[in-house]
């Protein structure tokens, strides 16, 4: 049996200077708040939640036939690749008796699910363990060339719609994702050299890297690269030749880069034979898309690595929990792209590290305003529990430089900051009020997606969409004219609402749909941006397969 598997999530806190804000170098927007500070005598409640552990459990006994295509199949029986144990046949299993022309092999490979050995009452998930045939035929993708080498590995990773709760994963709050039936296929094979060659379909040009060396070459490369940095005294001496293909769009919006990194991550750790358990694969992933160049959280890593078909995923961060959310039946999801392309540009990524770096000046100045803990970066998690925290954020300056909240609350730069895909520049004056006044009331967004997904109240989540866009517009300021347009175009069709979706700056928009218009909203969102635009259910995660 595996060892038992632990999800923890633990914060190191440090007691924040009890002063006031100063006015720091004349700056015209560095105002100290107006109300007088709150004695901090309200204890933080969390609801009694404590850390998670999910432990893994005997495997449940094995049909005959199954017994045997695991034999037949290294593929099925190496737990070194994933912690999931193989369950019995499901109600569907009978298929295979039928299919009497095909190899036994393939029939009985194709012809069951695993049952999940995570506890859904510890709310950690385990992805299947797939056949690569009916992978690769379930992909629906064009034809295309296939790779140069036999590969040894196949890995699936979907690409993610985040429906709700954008810009709050670096904060430590929650989100609300899919993974989507649209995704990238990475076949790898090893090399007995220090060298990676990668081709692709998806991406133009091809990438050569030498571990520990450098990497100039095309842009998509560089996520290669951050795995390479990622596994840089993993089985010293290898390399690998990696293909990578499949449908999923890669202009942005649909988590296409992180897609990339985790897919090349899982199909190295497989090729050169390093074990790892899916907690360890999305933690890893969100380290390599950092050392290529982006601050981000980890929504996308989990929602890629963890989630279910027909489900959303709410994932909190602080304390760390993922739970499943059904998605009613009569919801549709339809994503359009808005016509720009911004997966992986070095401005993007600025992009969002200013709004990183504005959301961890406003968790220290609330912090310190109200007598909070705080974590190293200080986080807007810190102080989300507290009733006046929303309160202050209207009372926090519009724009702030790191060295004078240092000097106000005492925290030293290097703690304010923990950027590590990047720099801060500490004299710049980074927008704090209206980055903190989205992540306050998108969290609270999320609270209300998930009640009217319960519910069945599609009116309502449609509100709540709309309600995001304009945050995200006005506050965030990551929209763009053709992403408004789009949503605007698809509400006019008969969308309940609609949103950009991702880290923004261009790329793609969701939109709630009923079944009925759905055909009408996809015209409409082709006839505004130009971009496709297609409907997208509700898939399962991450799926390794050794030849």
């Amino acid at each position: 049996m595996n060892p038992a598997h632990v999800l923890l999530s633990a914060t190191q806190f440090v007691t924040p200077r009890q002063c006031r804000y100063l006015r720091a170098n004349g700056e015209a927007d560095a105002r100290a708040p107006t109300s007088s500070r709150i004695a901090a005598s309200i204890s933080r409640v969390r609801g009694g939640r404590s850390l998670r552990c999910a432990e893994t459990s005997q495997p449940a006994p094995l049909h005959p036939a199954v017994s045997t295509a695991r034999r037949m199949s290294r593929s099925i029986n190496r737990p070194e690749i994933s912690p999931v144990s193989m369950g019995p046949p499901t109600s569907n299993s009978t298929a295979w008796m039928v299919i009497t022309t095909l190899p036994v092999a393939f029939a009985l490979l194709t012809s069951w699910l695993p049952a999940p050995r995570a506890k859904i009452e510890a709310r950690v998930y385990a992805a299947d363990v797939t056949s690569a045939g009916p992978m690769l035929n379930a992909m629906d993708q064009p034809a295309g060339q296939a790779p140069a080498f036999i590969p040894i590995v196949t890995v699936r990773v979907p690409g993610r719609v985040n429906l709700i709760g954008d810009h709050t994963d670096y904060s430590f709050l929650p989100v609300l994702p899919i993974a989507i039936d649209r995704a990238l296929i990475v076949q790898a094979a090893r090399l007995d050299a220090p060298i990676v060659q990668a081709t692709s379909e998806r991406f133009p040009g091809s990438a050569e890297l030498t571990r520990n060396e450098p990497y100039r070459g095309e842009p998509w490369g560089r996520y290669i690269a951050g795995v390479l940095a990622e596994l840089e005294t993993a089985s010293p001496g290898t390399g690998a030749r990696i293909h990578i293909s499949g449908n999923l769009p890669d202009t942005g919006g649909l988590a296409s880069s992180s897609a990339l990194t985790t897919g090349v991550l899982a199909a190295l750790l497989a090729t050169w034979e390093i074990p790892f358990d899916r907690e360890d694969l999305a933690t890893r992933a969100v380290r390599a898309e950092r050392h290529a160049g982006a601050e981000r959280g980890s929504m996308n890593q989990e929602a890629l690595v963890f989630a279910e078909p027909g489900n959303g995923l709410r994932i909190d961060f602080q304390p760390h929990e993922r739970r499943l959310v059904p998605l009613p039946a009569g919801l549709r999801i339809v994503v359009a792209s808005s016509g720009e392309n911004v997966r992986g540009s070095a401005e993007t990524r600025d992009a969002f590290n200013e709004r990183v770096i504005g959301t961890r000046l406003a968790a220290a100045m609330l912090c310190d305003t109200i007598g909070a803990e705080f974590s190293q970066p200080p986080r807007l998690a810190d102080v989300i529990g507290f009733p006046e925290a929303e309160l202050l954020v209207d009372e926090l300056p519009i724009r702030m430089a790191p060295s004078s909240v240092s000097r106000s609350t005492g925290i030293p730069l290097a703690a304010l900051s923990g950027i590590t895909a990047g720099s801060m520049d500490d004299r710049a004056l980074y927008t704090v009020r209206p980055y903190a006044r989205h992540v306050f009331g998108e969290t609270a967004r999320v609270d209300q997606a998930e009640a009217a997904l319960a519910a069945g109240d599609l009116a309502a989540f449609g509100r709540i969409l709309d309600a995001s866009h304009r945050s995200l517009r006005d506050d965030v300021s990551c929209s763009t004219a053709a992403l408004d347009a789009l949503c605007v175009a698809m509400r006019q069709a008969g969308a309940l609402g609609a949103r950009l979706t991702g880290t923004g700056f261009g790329g793609f928009a969701v939109a709630a749909v009923e079944p009925e218009h759905v055909a009408a909203v996809i015209e409409a969102a082709e006839a505004a941006a130009g971009g496709p635009a297609f409907e997208v259910t509700a898939s399962g995660g991450l799926s390794v397969e050794r030849a």
